[in-house]
């Protein structure tokens, strides 16, 4: 497996795992936005995490006003998620022709 790959395969059970840390201890590793530090403005990213997190607990309404591009994003990591384990698979599996 590639490393790309790896890391294809670990970000949507890292946003699954992100989703459902305490609050407490999800604002301790909580990274600032760094567009945002460095010049004062939320870039299209800002907000992602909290908004993936809303949708995977059901709250649409809420993580739309957060990001409107999360469900975009939440439906992006499922598909590269998919892809990438059905592309494994199908390397380790000789499939007849």
């Amino acid at each position: 497996m590639t490393p790309g790959r790896a890391v294809q395969l670990g970000l949507l059970p890292l946003a699954v795992l992100y989703a459902f840390l305490p609050p407490a201890l999800a604002d301790r590793i909580d990274l600032p936005c760094l567009w945002l530090t460095l010049f004062g403005a939320a870039c299209p990213g800002c907000g992602l995490k909290s908004a993936i997190s809303c949708l995977l607990h059901g709250d649409f309404a809420r993580a739309l006003t957060i990001n409107a591009l999360s469900p975009l994003v939440l439906a992006l990591l499922a598909w590269l998620f998919i892809t990438t384990i059905t592309e494994t698979l199908k390397e380790r599996v000789a499939w007849p022709n």
